[in-house]
């Protein structure tokens, strides 16, 4: 495992929380509810997540532009779905 590659990762019945130890940023997941709205920008996206059986599926949009790192060039248009299952 790589260096600082940590995460703890809390729930409760309405947020998630993964907390990474490389920066110490903590990620917040809503499960219920909605978006805060596409005039709202976050480094990380807003994201929404859901349970699928045991698997998390968590949609994250409204990134800031700024968020572009060396190859990979994003817009505000970005969206990402990841899908977290334990193993």
């Amino acid at each position: 495992m790589p260096w600082n590659a940590n995460l703890q990762i809390v729930q409760n019945e309405n947020y998630v929380m993964i907390m990474t130890e490389m920066i110490h940023d903590a990620r917040i997941i809503k499960l219920s509810g909605d978006y805060l709205g596409e005039h709202m920008n976050y480094w990380n996206g807003d994201s929404v997540g859901f349970w699928e059986e045991n698997t998390l599926i968590i949609h994250s949009k409204n990134f800031r532009p700024e968020h572009s790192q060396f190859l990979m060039r994003t817009s505000e248009e970005l969206e990402v779905v990841e899908y977290l299952t334990p193993v």
